[in-house]
């Protein structure tokens, strides 16, 4: 039992009993599981729940203890719900069994794996309307490794072999924020030599968004014209190389100090949203609208001023929402679409091909060790960073 405790007796029990962030409490424990002054911490059967803990990660001791005295990463990261609050979310070290493949999947060891919005938004309870989930959830859909098994009905992969994939279900319980992650064998490729794990991590998700939006959905050709916000996010520093390998005119905003990087991507106009409005700043550039737009911020009236920055007959895809109802989407032809990316080993062949070969330009990445996994998702939200944020295992 912990020293100097004054939870009160009835925690003990097996009622679901929460400590609120304004009540200062000296340590929370039951049994041998002891936590000092937590913000919010409630207590679940058999489980120590912490919220809005955020720099000081627990681990289980050799004593059996919860202890703030270090970190011991296991088998990764799981979310779980305190109650009914989404917000109330947290990302947890903890130990699960480790996974294994169906017969079209393999099993792969991760290396690393990448931060991306759809992360935090599952994070956070978004988006059950499209993915399920089981909880706990170990989260994260990009990975890099090494094959150690494979499902009984896959052919074409040996343990050993080293891959990057897309590990995107709609029902999401294992991800791969965690030493393995099954996968579909048929959305892996082979990782080069010349590509890192930890470079080759972040490239599955934002390399088939983008090229499924802009030459799949948007049909961009040599001579067009397209418009890509957040040029120094993740889809953007992959969408902009692809959009000018495929011959278009390329505009995008970023702040003044992502400048030079978006314009190493090629970028042709870059409009800093903080100096003017960028609507009226790409209005004055095409009167007429661009033939695309990818829009990937949320917020108010930015789905809206898609359409309007669309030319007649043009298209609009949507990374994180629904199109908004507008009549003039009908009436002016426009065609907009909330893509839902999918996973693609064959074409992710084809996009590693031209990375490797320098047609298209890798992503700046931002490399941290797995146990900062909630730091890399405040720092994502803030939405001020270049490239990619890749967790190394």
């Amino acid at each position: 039992m912990g020293v100097g405790c004054n939870l009160p007796q009835e925690a003990r029990g097996t009622a679901r009993i929460e400590i609120g962030t304004q009540q200062r409490v000296g340590c929370v424990h039951r049994d041998d599981l002891c936590w000092p002054d937590p913000t919010s911490v409630s207590v679940v059967e058999d489980r120590v729940w912490l919220r809005n803990v955020l720099h000081s990660p627990l681990y289980l001791d050799e004593h059996g203890r919860w202890s703030d005295k270090g970190l011991r990463i296991r088998s990764g990261i799981t979310i779980d719900l305190i109650g009914d609050d989404h917000d109330d979310v947290v990302l947890q070290f903890g130990d699960l069994p480790t996974p294994e493949p169906q017969d079209h999947e393999v099993l792969l060891e991760v290396a690393a794996t990448s931060v991306n919005p759809i992360d935090r938004r599952l994070r956070s309870g978004e988006l059950q309307e499209y993915i399920t989930r089981t909880f706990p959830v170990v989260p994260g859909w990009d990975v890099a490794g090494r094959i150690v098994k494979v499902g009984a009905n896959v052919t074409d992969w040996q343990v050993g072999e080293e891959v990057l994939g897309l590990a995107f279900t709609w029902s999401i319980q294992h991800g791969s924020y965690a030493e393995y992650c099954p996968i579909d064998a048929a959305a892996i490729t082979r990782k080069p030599s010349s590509i890192s794990f930890e470079q080759a991590a972040a490239l599955p998700l934002v390399s088939l968004t983008a090229w499924q939006a802009l030459s799949e959905f948007g049909q961009l050709q040599a001579g067009q014209s397209v418009f890509i916000q957040a040029g120094a996010g993740g889809v953007g520093s992959v969408a902009i190389p692809m959009a000018k390998h495929l011959g278009a005119k390329v505009y995008t905003t970023t702040s003044a100090k992502n400048h030079d990087y978006v314009k190493s991507l090629g970028a042709d106009v870059i409009i800093d949203y903080n100096a003017e409005e960028y609507e009226s700043a790409l209005r004055r550039q095409e009167p007429a609208g661009v033939d695309l737009v990818l829009e990937a911020l949320l917020g108010n009236g930015i789905a809206e001023a898609a359409i309007r920055l669309t030319k007649d007959g043009g298209r609009v895809a949507y990374m994180n929402n629904e199109p908004p109802e507008m009549d003039e989407i009908e009436q002016r032809g426009i065609t907009a679409e909330f893509l839902h990316h999918r996973p693609d080993g064959d074409m992710l062949k084809e996009l590693v091909g031209l990375y490797q070969s320098g047609e298209i330009i890798l992503p700046r990445i931002q490399v941290r060790p797995l146990e900062d996994a909630m730091d890399a998702h405040l720092e994502s939200e803030r939405g001020h960073t270049q490239g990619k944020v890749v967790l190394r295992l």
